[in-house]
């Protein structure tokens, strides 16, 4: 990487740790001093981490440029079930060297927390440096990658029907314990005439990494596969070529890591601002639903749902519990559950709660059947529950860290953005709910303005006291607009303006077409309003003439009314586009999960 390029974003990542000093960058240097690795994590990143560091998920995605670098993020999944970012790296290339300095970089950062298990795909570099850097972390192998790799190495037996497939997925998904995959698996090769290929020989070395009778004692936050990183790889692709910038590539990416936060505020809000259906009025269910997000309680109450299926048979007593038999009449599986008697604690070998933190149908058929009526603490784990991000996180040197500055900005406009939007759902129904909401927004938006420039005074319709606006002359001259939501920006009628209120030429600063056309359009749009048009004086200088002519109203009036308009215009927009953005992610989502479903099942 050449020195103008690599000065380029050390400054970039000096500014981002000056804006915040929890964030955390690291590079590497070759013989020749020339930048190959490069890490880095903002404050929000290693909080998360702190919190939902227990399982990772990590993949690797090709520029397309001269150098040819891997981009590896980082990722995880939050107490809505989400994925998270918790870091990024540009690499040099997918060595053992490589991955081992980008693992040991992210232990500093992260004060040296391992993960409980990472998911990759069949890389044996990547493989190494895991068994090196991390060796009491459960490395995973993706599952979609090798069903994706079995249907290129044995095209031959799928063409022959359906049984290969159900029999390969069984080995991969269904059976508890090793003695029952072994037969199974052996089973199989026998079945379809497989003994001795080569391809099969090689992915039984690695079954403890894939097969879940090895996998399901493991906590793995119910991932498979490490399909939530080819999903992000899939979105920040575009901006991996020689035509962009690298500064450019890094400013996108944080836009899509903006975008997941934004995602888990609004899932925020939905958990703390709503209350989820019961299946049924029962004690667990509701101790369920206080405890979990909205997203997780999903999960447990889908486990609820088999419960229907599901037939207890007491098989006898032991010292250690008693002992049951749990039989799905859907799925034809059988389990053992162990009961103690005295807390309650019950152990299923499907394992389903080692596995995913949530608890197994079987084991709470069992308690049902029993009419126990709540779940023992040991089974609510705090990193489903609403209370999940709760407590102090240090960084690499013991200082407390200082989350992202925009995140209680971002939260109060994720709030305000859901409770207009449902105001704009009503009021549009008819003209008069219409009417009235239009009115009182427009009173709204003048006590914000004024608020946010000091002013407390308002009268009883809602409008400040003109006497009493600080700054503010009888004439109009030197008003302040106190229209624009982003800036508060300044405007002054010209000399000999004033004779006639209703005929006037406003001067905006710091503005240009940009303002102007939209701003025209919707005075025009004004019953009040004869004529009017605007004009920039030069193209060098940032500034906007506008000309309003009313039939007998206060021009300066109609047009802060109109800016006022414009506004919510804006900002109706905006609310708009975030919906849209945010229905289209969730589609995206599911058109992927059926994909990745279609190339399993069929």
């Amino acid at each position: 990487m050449g020195k103008g390029v690599a000065g380029a974003i050390l400054e970039y990542f000096k500014k981002k740790q000056e804006e915040n000093c929890g964030c955390y960058y690291s590079f590497q240097l070759d013989v020749d001093e020339q930048m190959t690795n490069i890490f880095w994590a903002d404050a929000r990143m290693i909080v998360d981490y702190n919190f939902f560091g227990d399982v990772v998920s990590f993949d690797t995605t090709y520029q397309t440029n001269d150098y040819g670098r891997p981009f590896a993020p980082i990722l995880g999944v939050n107490h809505h079930n989400q994925t998270i970012v918790f870091g990024g790296a540009l690499l040099y290339d997918e060595t053992v060297e490589s991955f081992m300095w980008l693992f040991e970089t992210f232990l500093s950062a992260i004060s040296g927390k391992r993960p409980k298990s990472i998911f990759t795909d069949q890389s044996a570099a990547m493989a190494k440096a895991i068994a090196t850097v991390l060796p009491d972390t459960h490395h995973r192998l993706c599952t979609w990658h090798i069903f994706q790799n079995a249907l290129k190495h044995l095209s031959h037996v799928f063409c022959q029907g359906t049984k290969f497939r159900i029999d390969f997925s069984r080995c991969i998904y269904e059976y508890e314990s090793e003695s029952e995959f072994l037969a199974a698996w052996e089973r199989m090769l026998n079945d379809h005439d497989l003994k001795g290929n080569k391809w099969l020989e090689e992915l039984f070395k690695d079954r403890h990494k894939w097969a879940m009778a090895y996998g399901r004692h493991t906590f793995c936050a119910n991932l498979k596969s490490t399909q939530r990183s080819e999903s992000f790889n899939f979105a920040i692709r575009h901006f991996l070529n020689s035509r962009i910038d690298p500064l450019r590539f890094f400013e996108h990416f944080e836009r899509l890591v903006e975008a997941r936060r934004h995602e888990e505020s609004m899932a925020d809000f939905k958990t703390m601002n709503s209350t989820p259906t019961l299946l049924v009025p029962c004690p667990i269910l509701k101790q369920a639903s206080m405890h979990y997000t909205l997203d997780a309680f999903m999960l447990f109450q889908e486990e609820w749902k088999q419960t229907y299926a599901i037939e207890i048979y007491h098989i006898c007593d032991e010292d250690e519990g008693s002992k049951f038999k749990a039989v799905d009449g859907n799925k034809h599986q059988e389990s053992t559950l162990i009961l103690n008697n005295n807390t309650f604690q019950v152990r299923c070998s499907c394992c389903k709660f080692e596995f995913s933190g949530i608890q197994c149908c079987h084991v709470l058929k069992l308690l049902i059947m029993k009419n126990h009526l709540s779940l023992h603490s040991d089974y609510l784990l705090k990193r489903w529950s609403k209370e999940a991000k709760s407590g102090l996180v240090v960084n690499h040197e013991g200082a407390a860290i200082e989350q992202d500055t925009r995140g209680p900005k971002l939260a109060r406009y994720t709030q305000l953005m859901h409770n207009f939007v449902q105001i704009a759902s009503v009021a549009a129904e008819h003209q008069a709910t219409f009417d009235v909401a239009r009115e009182m927004s427009l009173q709204t938006m003048r006590k914000l303005e004024y608020t946010y420039k000091g002013v407390a005074s308002f009268g009883p319709d809602g409008v400040p006291d003109v006497n009493n606006i600080e700054g503010q002359s009888n004439d109009g001259i030197g008003e302040q607009a106190g229209a624009n939501s982003w800036q508060t920006k300044s405007y002054a009628m010209e000399h000999g303006s004033t004779a006639d209120p209703s005929s006037s030429i406003f001067s905006l600063s710091d503005e240009d077409h940009t303002l102007a056309n939209p701003l025209r359009y919707t005075l025009n749009q004004d019953s009040r309003v004869a004529f009017c048009g605007y004009s920039i004086p030069h193209p060098s200088e940032n500034r906007v003439n506008i000309k309003v002519q009313t039939a007998g109203h206060p021009a300066k009036d109609v047009l802060k009314d109109a800016l006022q308009d414009l506004m919510l215009i804006c900002q109706h927009v905006r609310i708009t586009f975030d919906k849209a953005v945010v229905d289209f992610r969730a589609g995206l989502v599911i058109v992927t999960k059926r994909r990745a479903r279609n190339h399993v099942g069929g």
